[in-house]
């Protein structure tokens, strides 16, 4: 049990937000969900951060891939406790990917490691498949931008880089709406970036 920071003495204990589960062979399985994770983690370890990044993602395939570090205090590298976890996903659920990704480190920072399966919840094949997102152009030109936009200190996130587009084409676009630019909106975007006039 971890004492709760409301300082009414209530303790929080982790069994009493537990969930069942179907495992991969089909029996019924303890799983301690993320958000119960997550806020363990700050009862625990007050001065926990998080840093992410995100590694790679494919506007085209709709997918990415997500670094978390968890470590106490205001620096990764003089921590004396820290953890780190990976997570890909889909890009368009790019904030539910860095969730999970945060709910993986906390798991190997220490916390509801006992209730751990050796899957995840969100890694379980659903039932049904789901529906494939659709085919996205520019991919790869989208790729290139993200590289140099951040290279160039224009944004340093995916959903940075979606607000930066909007205001340089002066039109809102989405995550989902990205593949669907034109090529001289693709060049506007990549002369801003590189501060290059037409």
């Amino acid at each position: 049990m971890t004492q709760n920071g409301n300082g009414n003495g209530n303790a929080f204990n982790p069994q009493d937000h537990l969930v069942k589960i179907k495992s991969k062979d089909g029996s019924q399985k303890d799983y301690y969900p993320a958000a119960w994770r997550l806020y363990e983690l700050s009862l625990k370890y007050p001065n926990a951060n998080f840093s992410s990044e995100v590694l790679y993602f494919d506007v085209e395939k709709n997918t990415c891939l997500v670094k978390v570090r968890l470590y106490l205090g205001a620096d990764y590298a003089q921590s004396d406790k820290k953890a780190e976890a990976h997570k890909s996903g889909p890009y368009t659920s790019l904030d539910k990917v860095e969730t999970a990704a945060m709910a993986r480190a906390a798991r190997n920072f220490g916390i509801g490691t006992e209730y751990a399966l050796e899957f995840e919840a969100e890694d379980m094949a659903p039932a049904e498949p789901k529906p494939r997102a659709p085919k996205l152009a520019n991919s790869s030109r989208l790729n290139e931008i993200y590289k140099a936009g951040k290279a160039a200190g224009k944004f340093a996130t995916p959903g940075e880089m979606v607000a930066y587009i909007s205001r340089v084409i002066e039109v809102g676009v989405t995550r989902e709406t990205l593949g669907q630019l034109d090529e001289s909106l693709i060049q506007l975007i990549e002369h801003d970036i590189t501060g290059e006039r037409w």
